[in-house]
């Protein structure tokens, strides 16, 4: 006997076990031990179906009624049948498995056919993002001198006087434009200085046509009595030919200190039909005279840079 209670046999005598073990009653998969007690309907499984390494030995203590218990392990396939030749736990009967499919041998492959019309152009995709700018390139050769510009202007002047002051005491007040007169130095002749209400309050141009007039004064005062946060504006006017061309003003305000000092300036063209254009420069009115130590709005460093910029035709 085997350590499983089971006596080897000879192969010869595989077919006479098989008959006999076929002819014996259907046999009932044992309940588990957990559910002894209650009664189960039968559940046959045949030999032929069975599974492999069913325990032959009998528990009585296992015996629900009548069924005779049997434990089953892993179920088989068909066909497989738990026999034991010579000493072998459990035996099963080997089956031929088919040979592998031959494949038949590829063919050549044949010539490649014509290429096909190249589609439309598919739609151009979003844009990318703007790349770094790349490094600064060396500077290239220098190119070629250019054509010889224009002459300087043939006819121009400036006025200066840096020492002259006017002494503003009242509205509509013409400025002295250069006590000096003109510097032959800083003109190229022909322009006039002359008095109509006020010593030298008249430049008269050399010609007509268009001109470049570039005009900057200070003004200022001294404080009497001062209240600080009052404001003033005065206005300053440019005549040409006896007409308002041109005004200055500026709002300001009383501060801290002793003195008020601005300086303005202004650049414009300017265009006269007369032979002889006369330019002027006065105060029209905006200043509290009261607020000055001495009652008068102080004008200086008048600067006046004119030059022809063009004949009329």
């Amino acid at each position: 006997m085997s350590k499983n209670n089971f006596m080897s046999i000879d192969n010869d005598d595989y077919e006479t076990h098989l008959k006999m073990l076929q002819s014996k009653p259907e046999y009932i998969i044992e309940p588990k031990r957990s559910e002894i007690g209650k009664t189960y309907p039968g559940k046959y499984i045949t030999p032929v179906t069975t599974t492999r390494g069913i325990e032959a030995n009998l528990r009585p203590v296992n015996n629900i009624g009548c069924y005779k218990p049997i434990k089953v392990s892993k179920p088989i396939q068909e066909n497989n049948c738990c026999i034991y030749p010579k000493g072998n736990p459990c035996y099963i009967k080997p089956k031929h498995h088919p040979c592998p499919p031959s494949y038949c041998p590829t063919g050549p492959t044949g010539p490649h056919g014509e290429t096909g019309p190249q589609g439309d152009t598919g739609p151009r995709g979003p844009r990318g993002k703007d790349g770094c700018y790349g490094p600064r390139g060396p500077p290239g050769l220098e190119g070629q001198e250019g054509p010889q510009g224009p002459l300087a202007p043939q006819v121009w002047i400036q006025l200066y006087d840096r020492n002259y002051i006017n002494e503003i005491s009242s509205d509509m007040s013409f400025l002295n434009l250069s006590n000096d007169g003109i510097n032959p130095i800083y003109t190229t002749g022909g322009f006039e200085l002359t008095t109509t209400t006020t010593t030298n309050d008249t430049l008269i141009l050399k010609n007509n046509g268009y001109w470049d007039i570039n005009i900057s004064f200070k003004y200022g005062f001294d404080y009497a009595t001062p209240t600080f946060g009052d404001s003033f504006t005065p206005v300053f006017e440019v005549l040409l030919d006896n007409n308002v061309f041109y005004t200055f003003s500026n709002t300001d305000s009383i501060h801290n200190g002793n003195t008020f000092l601005k300086t303005i300036s202004s650049n414009f063209l300017l265009f006269s039909n007369n032979k002889k254009p006369k330019l002027k420069i006065r105060f029209v009115d905006g200043f509290n005279f009261s607020y000055s130590e001495d009652n008068t709005l102080k004008v200086f460093d008048i600067i006046i840079n004119i030059q022809k910029f063009k004949k009329k035709n």
